[in-house]
């Protein structure tokens, strides 16, 4: 809204209430006609109609225009004859605008007439019309009030409806993994690409394909040593030329150590057989109390003499030596068997003349170590 525009000034009189109609009386019989009077004095004009209060201060803007003045009420007809019984004062006129001045009345003929009684003092004139003064200039935009504080947090909405389940995605492919168990692993262990643990032995296994795990695994660090086998002669006689043929195989008791049960090796009271691949030393000590010497040699396979064996040595063949280990041959020997080799121990006789018997008391004994 604007700014209000300066007070106008107080509106001027408010126009002149019109002249109280009064009721004229009934008209009264008719009375014989008297004598023609001498011509009247002229009547006074009728008194002007007293001044309306002044009309109520008009609406802030310009001076309200005066109101026009109203037209003064004709003045009756002056009543012939004697004067009729005053009628009863009428009602109050509806506010209307001043009557305009009556025209002089005609000049009575006879006897001047009673004056009559005074009008009722006219309804307030209306109130005069608002000033048309001009709007005043819109005022410049106040200063953008404060922000308002943070409404209170509205009510949870209320859960939506479950979504409709995707459709199951493909199956993906089966994972590898690795497995573990005591000595080599079987057929049915696992899945292809899968590796497996060996853990008596310390090997790794793998990867298994096509339905099959690898014949030999890898020896894994930090299993140390094991002892696979200590076994000493049982009694037998090494005759002579035997250094000329294949020698004969030693005859072995009880072993003392046999190999773990976890390792899957065996010994069968002459041939070992390799389940668990790795690094093995095998050592032979063979005595004789006779003065000539006996030589062990190691068979690595099926067949003697083929370019994979090893071959001991005699130290000892004098009278000199303590009974009852005069003839004395050892071997000693580091190699790197896979699983499924074999090897076993042949024994030879030096001497040509006499037959050696092989000492039973402990001294000509055979021990495996599984290094890695």
């Amino acid at each position: 809204t604007g700014v209000a525009g300066p007070a106008g000034s107080p509106g001027g009189p408010g126009a002149t209430g019109a002249t109280g109609a009064g009721v004229t009386g009934a008209t009264g019989a008719t009375a014989a006609a008297g004598a023609t009077g001498s011509t009247g004095a002229t009547g006074t004009d009728g008194a002007t109609g007293p001044t309306g209060p002044q009309g109520a201060t008009g609406a802030t803007g310009v001076t309200g225009l005066d109101g026009a003045t109203g037209s003064t009420g004709s003045t009756g007809a002056t009543g012939s004859g004697a004067t009729g019984a005053i009628g009863a004062t009428g009602a109050t006129g509806v506010a209307g605008a001043t009557g305009a001045t009556g025209a002089t009345g005609a000049t009575g003929s006879g006897a001047t007439g009673v004056t009559g009684a005074q009008g009722l003092t006219g309804v307030t004139g209306a109130t005069g019309a608002t000033g048309s003064g001009a709007t005043g200039v819109t005022g410049a935009t106040g200063p953008q009030g404060l922000t308002g504080a943070t409404g209170a947090t509205g009510v949870t909405g209320a859960t939506g409806a479950t979504g409709v389940a995707g459709t199951t995605g493909a199956t993906g492919q089966a994972g590898t993994s690795i497995q573990n168990g005591s000595g080599a692993p079987g057929a049915g262990v696992g899945n292809n690409g899968d590796f497996y643990v060996d853990t008596a032995g310390n090997q790794l296994y793998g990867p298994k394909a096509g339905g099959a795990w690898p014949a030999t695994g890898i020896a894994l660090g930090g299993g140390g040593a094991t002892q696979q086998l200590v076994v000493t002669a049982a009694a037998q006689t090494v005759l002579t030329g035997t250094s000329t043929a294949d020698p004969s195989v030693v005859s072995w008791g009880s072993p003392t150590v046999s190999p773990p049960p976890g390792s899957g090796n065996t010994f069968t009271g002459d041939v070992f057989t390799v389940a668990q691949a790795g690094l093995y030393q095998i050592t032979v000590q063979l005595v004789t109390a006779q003065t000539s010497y006996l030589v062990p040699n190691i068979q690595v396979g099926g067949a003697y003499n083929d370019g994979d064996d090893f071959y001991g040595i005699g130290t000892i063949n004098n009278q000199t030596a303590q009974v009852p280990h005069k003839g004395r041959g050892q071997i000693s020997a580091t190699t790197y068997l896979n699983a499924g080799d074999t090897f076993r121990i042949r024994v030879e006789n030096a001497s040509t003349v006499v037959s050696l018997p092989v000492s039973t008391d402990g001294s000509s004994r055979l021990t495996v170590v599984k290094l890695s």
